[in-house]
């Protein structure tokens, strides 16, 4: 059982990470780095991967 609170640890820490590469790639279309199609295309991987690390919390 000692690797539950390490898996949830682990799934918690994935999604400060996609937290964070939301942010930075915000920033970079403010910056006008990347424009808003770019923006979109990477936010959807981001939502899509946060979906997955939640979706497997819940069903647990």
């Amino acid at each position: 059982m000692a690797a539950r609170p390490a898996i949830r640890v682990l799934r918690l820490a994935l999604l400060a990470l996609l937290a964070r590469k939301h942010a930075t790639v915000v920033r970079l279309r403010d910056e006008d780095r990347i424009d808003d199609s770019v923006l979109r295309q990477v936010q959807a991987r981001i939502d899509l991967e946060e979906i997955r690390l939640s979706r497997r919390e819940v069903i647990k």
